[in-house]
């Protein structure tokens, strides 16, 4: 699909999504995208850039809705 224009480098489910349904991916173009498998396969339900690749991501256990997610430009972000 088109969601990323370079290499996708990290993904990660939905730690809270015990359907399997929910997962998080994000790339060397500086996107983060999030993926509800009920509603596409192909396209994503949340896009948004960073000013760097995405390098790392973590979906919080003891938090519902919470994402940390780590870019090549060293910061960290919590949504």
């Amino acid at each position: 699909n088109d969601a990323f224009e370079f290499e996708a480098w990290v993904v990660c489910w939905d730690y809270h999504d015990a359907g399997g349904t929910v997962l998080y991916s994000g790339g060397d173009d500086g996107f983060l995208c999030g993926w509800d498998l009920r509603v596409s396969d192909s396209t994503p339900v949340l896009r948004r850039r960073y000013d760097s690749g995405v390098t790392s991501m973590q979906s919080n256990p003891h938090r519902p809705h919470q994402l940390a997610v780590g870019s090549y430009d060293e910061s960290l972000t919590v949504w």
